[in-house]
């Protein structure tokens, strides 16, 4: 499941939690990261950087994904 934590005009974070093994979960959350990116660049954002704040596959309680863009550009 994904669950929108904060979003606002130039960045977002989104929980990802889809019950899977660790590497499973990792792909998973590789491939979620990907679509987004492409989702805004497809919205009119550019510049768009992504990272994972906390990372479950690495023993964090959970799976953060920051996404930070400029718009305009």
């Amino acid at each position: 499941a994904l669950s929108m934590l904060q979003v606002n005009d130039t960045s977002a974070d989104t929980q990802i939690d889809y019950g899977m093994s660790p590497a499973a979960e990792e792909a998973a959350a590789i491939q979620t990261q990907g679509f987004f990116e492409g989702l805004i660049e497809l919205a009119g954002g550019s510049l768009v950087e992504s990272g994972f704040q906390e990372s479950s596959w690495r023993g964090d309680p959970r799976t953060v994904l920051r996404l930070e863009w400029t718009l305009g550009e």
